[in-house]
């Protein structure tokens, strides 16, 4: 046998040793994520194995006439066969002039798939969030009780009027009401471990502005809508004055129906300062258009606001589409802060202690007080009448 084909023979002999190892390490890593020691050990001994053939296929390539313009052919077969198995090591594509020895790998579960990490985006993803505006719109104030008292006129006799001389002067008359605003609790709680309390140190702060979203929330419909029954607030919609129909004409739209409800809160000798519509009717009276197609509000490119017949519209999914209220909201209505809103964590609730639980409350207290409810006009729009 000659020189050439005992050197072929040592090089398969080692590529055979180094796919049965590479076999090896996939079934390895496959099963525990690592590569063991012994396996290490071994892919050691057919690098030094290859060397060898290396060395001795480097003195046969001496004595031919080899070319010397490839660069790689400067580096022996042991330098090259070991830069080959350090790329394959690494999972990048590698060859060399013997047939190449490393198995494919993909990024399928049965091949390097576990190794593969996916991205993360930081935080968590919240979802939309209703701007509240209802609190904005009236007066507040604190309250050290759990009631509210308070006195307002309910009918003023005018008489006064010219006397002549020695005549009897005419007798006015007032007639006043008391009313009481009682104090109500809005609250929620949510249960969490400690240890994803400690654990994930993001998680507190978020649930946190969750709950106190959730109490905003329900506040913001409470005081529009509130009945005044049980536990409930009486809210603006429930004390103020209808709409006086008689002010409509035939053919008014559902601008001009805010604007007779303007009109008669003006009668009730205040000054309206905001309109509150459901975002759907606000959106429908946007859109109005005159005769020949123009937009009566200014069209897209205007840079007007909410604003509709020099006063502000609030736009709220707490109204109910097809309603509208018009106030001198600030004069008929004041929020009594009892407690703000506050966070609380018990270890102490219920059997939370021995199960490593812990109980966040979200609460508040308020009161709601209508001094002026004449100075509040609530309307439906017709079914049948015109947005536009």
């Amino acid at each position: 046998m000659s020189d050439l084909a005992i050197i072929q023979e040592a090089i398969e002999g080692s590529q055979k040793k180094v796919q049965e190892l590479f076999d090896a390490q996939k079934k390895e890593i496959e099963a525990t994520g690592a590569v063991s020691k012994q396996l290490q050990t071994d892919l050691v001994l057919v690098q030094e194995e290859l060397k060898k053939a290396g060395e001795r296929l480097f003195d046969l390539e001496q004595k031919g006439a080899t070319s010397a313009d490839d660069p790689n052919t400067k580096k022996d077969f042991s330098e090259r066969a070991a830069e080959a198995l350090a790329k394959s090591w690494n999972g990048s594509q590698a060859s060399y002039e013997v047939k190449t020895f490393n198995k494919s790998l993909g990024s399928d579960a049965s091949s390097a798939g576990v190794l593969i990490q996916p991205m993360q985006v930081p935080g968590i993803i919240m979802p939309g969030m209703r701007r509240l505006v209802i609190r904005d719109l009236l007066a507040q104030g604190r309250i050290s009780s759990n009631s509210l008292e308070y006195v307002r006129e309910k009918l003023f006799t005018n008489s006064a009027a010219p006397v002549k001389e020695k005549a009897q002067k005419p007798e006015s008359n007032l007639t006043f009401e008391k009313q009481t605003a009682n104090v109500i609790t809005i609250a929620h709680w949510i249960q969490a471990s400690r240890q994803v309390m400690d654990d994930a140190v993001q998680l507190q702060s978020y649930v946190n502005n969750r709950l106190l979203y959730g109490l905003a929330l329900v506040e913001e419909e409470q005081l529009l809508n509130g009945d005044g029954t049980a536990d409930n607030l009486t809210g603006i919609n429930h004390v103020a004055t209808a709409y006086d129909t008689t002010l409509s004409a035939t053919g008014d739209t559902h601008a001009d129906l805010v604007a007779h409800a303007i009109y008669q809160v003006t009668e009730s000798e205040f000054s309206a300062s905001g309109i509150i519509l459901n975002p759907r009717d606000w959106h429908a009276i946007a859109l109005m258009k005159d005769k020949e197609g123009r937009y009566i509000f200014g069209g897209p490119q205007a840079f007007t606001s909410n604003v509709m017949w020099g006063l502000p519209v609030v736009p709220t999914k707490a109204q109910k589409q097809g309603e509208f209220t018009v106030g001198a909201f600030d004069l008929a209505s004041q929020v009594w802060d009892r407690m703000n809103a506050v966070i609380e964590v018990s270890r102490e609730d219920r059997d939370n202690f021995v199960k490593n639980m812990l109980t966040i409350l979200c609460e508040e207290r308020l009161a709601l007080a209508h001094y002026r409810p004449q100075a509040l006009i609530k309307g439906t729009f017709p079914t049948s009448g015109r947005s536009a």
